[in-house]
């Protein structure tokens, strides 16, 4: 498994239309460390901190971002090869999954995966991934 960095930062649940500015301005609000670099993709991106310090104290999980949730964990590996010279990020880190699954039916049709989540993080669970299902039965409810 990879190394996580103390410098990097995977950004999760991005709006598509977030640029590079838009996610500056956010991180400038939660702390004041010297931004190396932001890396925007296709609903996710990096940040990454001059310090390490700086870094781990500006991580907003779950704070609001242009409407979103935003995802903020430390990436795993290094943009930096052992001589120093950048590499390309190719993928975002991936949920690890495990065995263990729980289904919850009646689900509210406004709620949302990070609902999902955080609802069963209050009772003391490890939520590594959840998603919510398309498809309604005949009252309306959800499946998650």
């Amino acid at each position: 498994m990879a190394e996580v960095s103390s410098t990097r930062l995977y950004l999760g649940n991005l709006p598509r239309n977030a640029t590079k500015g838009d996610v500056e301005a956010h991180f400038n609000q939660h702390g004041t460390g010297e931004i190396m670099e932001i890396k925007l993709m296709n609903g996710f991106g990096f940040i990454e901190y001059k310090d390490a310090l700086d870094a781990r104290d500006v991580v907003p999980d779950g704070s609001d971002f242009m409407g979103e949730r935003l995802v903020v964990q430390f990436a795993r590996g290094s943009n930096r090869r052992p001589d120093g010279a950048h590499f390309q990020e190719r993928t975002a880190p991936r949920p690890r999954r495990t065995q263990f699954r729980m289904t919850i039916t009646g689900l509210p049709a406004e709620t949302s995966w990070q609902d999902l989540k955080d609802f069963a993080r209050q009772s003391g669970l490890d939520v590594v991934y959840s998603e919510i299902g398309r498809e309604r039965d005949p009252n309306g409810s959800g499946k998650g």
